[in-house]
């Protein structure tokens, strides 16, 4: 048995090397994830990563990120759990922080770097693809089961169909406004879920997958951590209220309640971080998404008390999804740039970029392991192992979606991507490459594409 401390030196340098290299957003991390810690590795079992891939899409905050700490979590304990949090971070933190200063350009309108974008999306695609394709051999291993999750990927890609469509603009004039991605999402697995509870025990062929044993304590454990949660949440704006002059309590203050808030990930929070930093208050919809709005109407719609101009704000947008790691290391860019009320020294910004990435990943930390020892002990009743078994059916389905639709149509450009695809799956599936091999490759082709 490893000692604690090799196990928290593992961790570290795991997920450090992961936030170097993984490019593609948050479907793309858990492919990243699962080929590296759950095939190679063997952290934990194909069941047990369903599992917390499904919390995580229950939980406010972003889903991968959230994955990388219940992965630290059960190799390294609580501190494991840190440790994947910060060493998947640091990297695109860092990136961002120096792009805010002006230290990093991170120039994207070259043609050589639009091609390292580009080969880097289907490193992306091939690394999602060939998780699918392990994840299911495990997940769905029966016609009953099969059939969940290619439902699963129907319901989710006809449903974003029908939202994207022009047929979604009647939507905002119907009660049917408040259907967004997301809670096609969340309707999805609990269909799932509700499917699996009503078989009766001779449905499946297998018992419902054991789990790893809870620790003595862990249920409390998880109840105290879910109590500091809702205790912060209540405590930081009353602080920040008795010390208004404070730049971190601000910080700090938006930051949590936008990490606590939000579902759906890093593209559906940083719309409503969009909205607490640049203080717009344009009239929308009810249900409709926050708009990033043009430097113009921001500059008459803004009030004098906004951290960011939209202009800065859409330059750290677009830089974040250019950078591997979590898309919501946006907050130190945020942090390091905000204005409250005054423009920070280069000090102040570090500070301000720290306590933005604190506020905006510590929600998920406190969540994710706090629900996990609740959502692993309702496995044992057997109905409800049944329901999480077509609910792990289900997150294989809506993995194919995701790759289905945006990932693969925003990869595939000519013909030329289908070759580079081809090749790269070739070497993940037959040579078996590491994944850092596949994104250092195909970044390269796509860069000699370009030149």
């Amino acid at each position: 048995m490893p000692k604690s401390g090799s196990l928290l030196l593992e961790v570290m340098w795991v997920f450090t090397r992961l936030g170097l290299t993984s490019f593609g957003g948050p479907i793309a991390h858990l492919g990243y994830f699962h080929d590296e810690l759950i095939r190679r590795r063997q952290w934990m079992s194909e069941d047990e990563y369903a599992d917390l891939v499904a919390l995580a899409q229950f939980l406010p905050g972003p889903a991968s990120s959230q994955v990388a700490m219940g992965l630290g979590h059960r190799r390294a304990g609580p501190m494991g759990a840190m440790a994947a949090t910060v060493c998947f971070t640091w990297p695109s933190a860092m990136l961002l922080f120096m792009f805010a200063l002006g230290l990093l350009p991170l120039a994207t309108n070259f043609e050589w770097a639009q091609g390292l974008l580009a080969g880097l999306q289907l490193a992306a695609a091939v690394v999602v693809a060939h998780a699918i394709w392990q994840m299911q051999r495990q997940l769905c291993p029966d016609p009953h089961r099969k059939g969940l999750a290619i439902g699963a990927a129907l319901l989710m890609g006809l449903g974003q169909f029908e939202l994207a469509s022009s047929l979604s603009s009647d939507l905002s004039s119907t009660d049917l406004r408040w259907l967004t991605p997301t809670i096609l999402q969340f309707g999805v697995l609990l269909a799932a879920a509700l499917i699996g509870a009503l078989q009766s025990s001779t449905s499946h062929s297998e018992s419902p997958a054991a789990s790893a044993p809870l620790r003595k304590g862990a249920q409390r454990w998880g109840a105290t951590l879910l109590a500091i949660w809702v205790a912060l949440l209540m405590m930081i704006p009353t602080l920040q209220q008795m010390a208004p002059e404070s730049r971190n309590l601000k910080i700090l203050d938006v930051f949590y309640r936008v990490g606590s808030s939000v579902f759906g990930g890093g593209h559906v929070v940083l719309p409503l971080l969009q909205t607490e930093v640049l203080q717009t208050h344009t009239h929308q919809a009810v249900g409709e998404p926050p708009r990033i709005e043009t430097s113009a109407s921001a500059s008459h719609h803004r009030s004098s008390a906004a951290w960011l101009t939209a202009s800065e704000f859409q330059a750290g947008y677009g830089a974040a999804q250019a950078i591997p790691g979590p898309l919501l290391s946006f907050a130190a860019y945020v942090g390091a740039l905000a204005r409250v009320p005054s423009s920070p020294d280069r000090l102040q910004a570090l500070q301000q970029a720290t306590y933005a990435l604190i506020g905006v990943f510590l929600p998920s930390l406190l969540l994710i392991l706090g629900a996990w020892p609740f959502w692993q002990s309702l496995k044992h009743w057997p109905r409800l192992g049944r329901a999480a078994q077509s609910l792990n059916a289900a997150v294989v389905g809506l993995l194919l979606a995701s790759f289905l639709n945006p990932i693969l149509p925003e990869s595939i450009r000519n013909c030329g991507d289908v070759l580079a695809l081809g090749f790269g799956l070739w070497l993940i599936f037959k040579m078996r490459w590491p994944n850092w091999a596949i994104v250092v490759t195909l970044g390269l082709i796509g860069s000699w594409r370009a030149l």
